[in-house]
């Protein structure tokens, strides 16, 4: 029994443990000058060895960090490959490459701007 316990305590400290750990952030792009005097960032995100990489796209205002779910507009695992182009002042399309699988939240509006998706790996082969 005390064996037991010993495993989920061991297990409760290295959840905890992990969800204490910052990931690291690295901007690609910001695109400033939308609607309502908003902007974006899209970066890629590193969590460590154990967290494989990813790309995000979020709002960035004061009260948010990078990161922040309230203002994520588009995450995806496993790529480092993100471009962002703004078409209008509430409309921006955003290019990227990863599989299905690994898009992981994929907004269409977020305060009043409109997404446009392009999955094209091939765009970033150039």
């Amino acid at each position: 029994m005390k064996r037991i316990k010993k495993k989920y305590l061991l297990l409760l400290l290295i959840l905890i443990l992990n969800n204490c750990v910052d990931c690291g952030h690295e901007k690609v792009q910001v695109i400033h000058g939308l609607k309502n005097y908003q902007s974006i960032v899209g970066y890629v995100y590193n969590c460590g060895a154990t967290t494989s990489e990813g790309i995000s796209v979020t709002f960035v205002k004061p009260e948010m960090n990078l990161g922040d779910d309230k203002s994520d507009v588009f995450t995806a695992t496993h790529s480092m490959k993100l471009f962002m182009e703004k078409v209008t002042e509430d409309t921006v399309k955003i290019i990227f490459c990863a599989s299905e699988d690994d898009i992981i939240h994929q907004e269409k509006e977020m305060y009043g701007i409109h997404f446009i998706y392009e999955n094209n790996c091939r765009y970033f082969n150039k």
